[in-house]
């Protein structure tokens, strides 16, 4: 990138009306705790699906994520 870094969010913010599920993964040290609520605040209607002892990113194989993304699609669908 040549410059600022683009405003993630607005970007973020684009997403509004969009069905949302965000896996976030306890021990990141990129999206941390803090952002997850700005993001909560933001979209009080985003999915959290919380993995504590994953790291970032969460490589989609942990076994909650099934059980997470079903009930993701049941509520969106």
């Amino acid at each position: 990138l040549n410059g600022a870094a683009p405003d993630m969010w607005r970007l973020f913010g684009a997403l509004a009306g969009i069905p949302t599920l965000l896996i976030h993964g306890g021990r990141s040290s990129v999206l941390l705790e803090a952002t997850v609520a700005r993001m909560q605040d933001a979209r009080p209607d985003m999915a959290v699906l919380r993995l504590p002892e994953v790291g970032h990113a969460p490589t989609l194989a942990e076994p909650e994520i099934a059980a997470g993304l079903r009930q993701f699609l049941a509520q969106t669908g």
